[in-house]
């Protein structure tokens, strides 16, 4: 079951998983592993404040323009705890940014497609969590803190998506599936006969929006 502290994100997270191309229930394990669903938790992380912001000249500048402290820099925040220096790259100007629920969905979500896209899913895990060190632990096969953090992701990733498989057939049986599509954006006076399949249609494009929870394009090989 999917905690309700995380369920209560749902809107925020359909918005930016489909915008960007990340799997609900994979941005949904990840929030519940690094904050619980507490949009006010914050880390700050020493170690990485002395190894890369310390004395970067490009985080002393930032520092110095926009008003930042440097341990604010190096500090984790949000439902997806991204760094701040990372979602720095992302977009990310300011400290109350990092920390709004729609935004650090966003950084995190974006820092995970692009890990995503360069990695396995374990090993891009493994890299959100320790960085390129940890994917290089989860190829080594190693038990390091990034690796075991990657499989108990994905683990709750099996278990989340199941259960929103379970609700998505639920709502699919029952009375009241949601209309993603209005019967006006499926008529046709042409004549092809597309009227006259509109109800089905309409179910059918209704559930699989929701078994996917993407966008549907229509495209009619009819001549409309």
């Amino acid at each position: 079951m999917i905690p309700t502290k995380i369920t209560q994100y749902r809107e925020l997270i359909d918005k930016w998983c489909t915008q960007i191309g990340v799997s609900q229930s994979l941005v949904m394990a990840v929030i519940q592993m690094e904050s619980g669903g507490n949009a006010g938790a914050k880390r700050y992380e020493p170690g990485y404040f002395r190894a890369y912001v310390e004395t970067n000249p490009k985080w002393l500048k930032v520092s110095r323009e926009t008003g930042i402290p440097l341990q604010s820099i190096a500090t984790s925040y949000g439902l997806m705890q991204m760094m701040f220096a990372t979602s720095w790259g992302y977009g990310c100007k300011s400290v109350e940014q990092a920390q709004d629920p729609s935004q650090s969905i966003r950084f995190g979500t974006a820092h995970l497609k692009t890990l995503l896209d360069k990695y396995p899913i374990g090993e891009a895990l493994a890299a959100y969590n320790g960085g390129k060190g940890g994917a290089a632990a989860w190829r080594a096969k190693r038990n390091t803190d990034a690796v075991m953090y990657a499989k108990d992701v994905l683990r709750m990733y099996e278990e989340y998506k199941k259960d929103m498989q379970s609700q998505k057939q639920s709502t699919t049986d029952g009375p009241s599936q949601t209309n993603f599509f209005k019967k006006s954006e499926l008529t046709c006076k042409c004549g092809c006969g597309l009227c006259n399949t509109t109800n089905a249609l309409l179910s059918t494009l209704n559930s699989i929006r929701s078994a996917i929870g993407a966008p549907v394009i229509v495209i009619s090989g009819t001549r409309c």
